[in-house]
């Protein structure tokens, strides 16, 4: 690895971290999505030249800052029969859920092909199995999502605790990835390569 990948590495590193992590005055999001969907897209633009998946994700970023900036109208939430929104509000919500989820995958996908290109094999198993879980947990979250407006509140609020902490622990995973990558040192006598972090 090159020093000039690791500012990139670490810029998409920290623009999951905000994207992850809100700071909230009252109903005001100190730190908005849309700061750390730009920070990674600029990261993602100095490395993805030759990695389509992040060139694609890439594009998608710019996207996602659009919509993140009406999160506080549309946010992701299992809503009840009390608290019910226009049908309009829930289906932006799942579509930039799924877009998310899309570009995580996209990230994981790149940050494989890296870790392979740098022998990083340890790295590589890791990557592999959050990215194939997460898969899982967003697409079963997203399918399961229609079903809450016919259950009741005692119903799915374990439900709702269990999902969105599982999708949180899975985002922290990720984005610790990029993080690791920027510290890949080479073996002085070959071989594969020592991750450090």
């Amino acid at each position: 690895m090159t020093p000039s990948w690791i500012r990139p590495l670490r810029r998409i590193g920290w623009g999951l971290t905000l994207i992850l992590f809100d700071v909230r005055l009252g109903s005001v999001d100190v730190l908005p999505d849309a700061i750390g969907y730009i920070l990674a897209a600029s990261g993602l633009r100095a490395i993805s030249p030759g990695i389509p998946s992040f060139l694609w994700a890439g594009r998608l970023s710019w996207l996602l800052v659009l919509l993140s900036l009406a999160d506080p109208f549309f946010a992701f939430t299992f809503a009840n029969a009390e608290e019910m929104r226009p049908p309009y509000i829930h289906a932006v919500g799942q579509i930039y859920f799924a877009l998310h989820a899309v570009f995580v995958l996209l990230l994981c996908y790149g940050f494989e092909g890296l870790a392979l290109k740098w022998r990083a094999l340890e790295l590589l198993q890791a990557i592999r199995t959050r990215r194939s879980f997460y898969a899982f947990v967003t697409f079963v979250m997203l399918l399961f999502y229609p079903f809450v407006f016919n259950m009741d509140y005692s119903d799915w609020f374990l439900t709702k605790v269990a999902g969105a902490g599982l999708i949180v622990l899975l985002e922290f995973l990720v984005l610790r990835i990029p993080f690791r990558l920027s510290r890949i040192k080479p073996l002085k006598k070959g071989g594969n390569l020592d991750v450090y972090g």
